[in-house]
């Protein structure tokens, strides 16, 4: 990759496997290869618009044409304002949708994660970040589709059961985390007399 003033604004992502069709032809083969074994959902990275994920799917497919027997779903990560402002037509072509949280603060608020004065939970907690969760979840249920949240707000306990009032289900956290967004989950689910059977 070239050095970059601003990598976190730069060429990444959709952007670069754009720019780089044979890399992700080789990362499709190998997707579509071990999905004959399990079903596979692929996650295509800072997408900005449905365009620039239709044309990623496209080279996707191309690339898997020989392939046979594979089993993939294809969804996009929201962490670009631009792509959360569309999402209604991005779910008219994504299988599943996943919230980026970390990279949708910096982009939301134009503050530098890596920044000393970056306060991740503050940002992430703010009516504004909320209301675009909100939204997203709104037009995930709309479309019957499911929306899923990565990210240092699933690290938190704290942020659990307002992510499970708005509609997200599905979490992916570190695995030191686990056991306390569980706690949380059930908690918030026997508040609610909602507790699935394990």
């Amino acid at each position: 990759m070239n050095e970059e003033d601003n990598p976190a604004l730069g060429c990444r992502g959709a952007r670069y496997l754009l720019q780089r069709p044979a890399l992700l032809q080789e990362q499709a083969r190998a997707l579509a290869c071990a999905s004959r074994i399990s079903p596979v959902h692929v996650i295509y990275p800072m997408i900005t618009s449905p365009d620039q994920f239709v044309r990623l799917k496209a080279i996707f497919m191309e690339a898997i044409a020989g392939i046979s027997g594979a089993q993939l779903s294809h969804g996009i990560m929201f962490e670009v304002p631009s792509a959360c402002m569309e999402a209604g037509e991005l779910y008219q072509v994504i299988d599943f949708g996943r919230i980026g949280s970390n990279d949708l603060v910096q982009y939301l608020f134009a503050c530098d994660r890596g920044g000393n004065d970056f306060n991740y939970d503050e940002l992430a907690n703010s009516p504004a970040m909320w209301r675009t969760i909100s939204d997203l979840c709104r037009i995930a249920r709309n479309a019957g589709k499911p929306l899923e949240l990565c990210g240092a707000m699933a690290d938190n306990p704290a942020m659990i059961p307002g992510l499970i009032e708005l509609g997200i289900d599905t979490i992916s956290t570190r695995p030191e985390y686990v056991a306390a967004a569980r706690r949380a989950a059930r908690a918030c689910l026997e508040s609610r007399h909602d507790v699935p059977e394990d």
